[in-house]
């Protein structure tokens, strides 16, 4: 699976977190920031990779509403029928122009962890979410890092 990260470069980090705790669940993620090359012709680039995605991740804030490109980029997920359509709120904005049919979510950006996007990849891709939650349990540790692995199972059980 591939992920199309939209945010405005104010909410970089936080971005790169959400990017960060797809990976264990083999999801790839473009963030234009990090995966542009120089004198790359960007926009071609960026086309190309809402095409091949299969979640856009909205990062809302007042920020990605003042970004011109973010709301370009959220009508074009939206015209494209991207699979899925994750917006997470990091203030109370909610999602934006074509994209304000998809429930929006508030999240904490200094507390953001699997367990916020455990759903949304259960939603994509059910095997996927349920067999990279199991090897974590397995993984994990002590009991305590068990039992907390195992709670973020529990519920898609």
């Amino acid at each position: 699976m591939h992920a199309f990260m939209s945010y405005q470069m104010t909410d970089r980090a936080f971005a790169a977190t959400v990017r960060d705790t797809l990976a264990p669940f083999d999801i790839t993620s473009f963030m234009a920031h990090d995966d542009l090359e120089v004198s790359e012709e960007w926009k071609f680039r960026i086309l190309e990779e809402l095409s091949k995605a299969d979640l856009f991740i909205a990062v809302l804030s007042s920020n990605y509403l003042a970004s011109s490109y973010c709301m370009q980029g959220s009508g074009i997920a939206v015209f494209r029928n991207i699979k899925l359509i994750v917006p997470f709120s990091i203030d109370e904005t909610v999602s934006p122009g074509f994209m304000n049919n998809v429930q929006s979510t508030r999240v904490d950006p200094k507390n953001f962890n699997e367990r916020n996007i455990v759903p949304v990849i259960f939603r994509a891709n059910p095997g996927r979410a349920i067999d990279t939650m199991i090897e974590n349990v397995k993984q994990s540790r002590s009991f305590r890092g068990a039992e907390y692995n195992f709670e973020t199972l529990n519920p898609f059980l």
